[in-house]
């Protein structure tokens, strides 16, 4: 591996994952020198009742590539990933979740745009065919179609807001060059957060890149989405429209 392989930091926000977050970390630690030498996983733990703060600290401890935050109560997505940007120090930022959405596999395509992008995105796409382009649950029907209402009405409405229809714009597989990270002005503490990262790199004139991802389904524990999760996402939206979009 050349000595200018890129350093790149890996943000995972989490809260009571402790089904997930050892498994993932030791994932990351064994596939992450294939990628690049120079890497490091930062983790902001968010108010977890579980034993996920105790299992972050042991994995700290086995691998100094491996960096952790606490916030004593959960203030949000993006409060947990501003907190971590604050910490990340490679010159890329890559989120990823606990539940491992994607393959680590998927940064080595994604190495060959830096020279070109400052931002890299993905957007779903599923392992088998099916009528929707990947699976919003695997529960019950009424869940998968509110879920699936919620993707593509949020679409829709981010469309008609800011006049750019993003294809799954909540989808965690982002890639940031730091530089351009520096330069922008996130302040959403909720899930908005996606959606205004994208804006303000649009308005700092960011080089985008967008890739089709392989979606993995969520194996242990439960996702933290839940009904009620929109409403707040729509009202940060129309407020960032109102007050910070030109």
């Amino acid at each position: 591996m050349p000595e200018s392989a890129p350093f790149i930091s890996l943000l995972i926000p989490i809260h009571n994952e402790e089904d997930n977050i050892g498994n993932t970390l030791r994932i990351v630690r064994d596939e992450m020198p294939q990628i690049t030498p120079n890497w490091e996983v930062v983790v902001v733990e968010s108010g977890s009742s579980d034993a996920s703060l105790k299992i972050v600290q042991e994995e700290a401890g086995r691998c100094r590539n491996i960096r952790y935050v606490h916030q004593p109560r959960r203030e949000g997505m993006g409060s947990a990933l501003r907190a971590g940007y604050r910490l990340c120090r490679g010159e890329w930022v890559c989120h990823l979740e606990a539940d491992m959405p994607f393959d680590i596999s998927c940064l080595a395509g994604a190495c060959e745009y830096f020279k070109d992008y400052d931002f890299i995105r993905g957007y779903r796409t599923s392992k088998r065919d099916s009528i929707l382009p990947w699976v919003y649950s695997r529960d019950n029907m009424l869940e998968t179609l509110l879920r699936a209402i919620f993707h593509h009405g949020y679409r829709f409405y981010v469309g008609l807001l800011f006049g750019t229809f993003v294809r799954d714009i909540n989808f965690s597989f982002k890639i940031i060059r730091r530089e351009k990270l520096d330069r922008i002005n996130l302040t959403a503490n909720g899930w908005f957060i996606d959606t205004e990262l994208y804006l303000e790199l649009v308005k700092a004139k960011a080089r985008i890149k967008v890739l089709p991802v392989t979606y993995n389904m969520r194996e242990n524990g439960a996702s933290t989405v839940t009904y009620v999760s929109p409403f707040p996402i729509i009202k940060d939206a129309f407020h960032y429209r109102r007050t910070r979009w030109k």
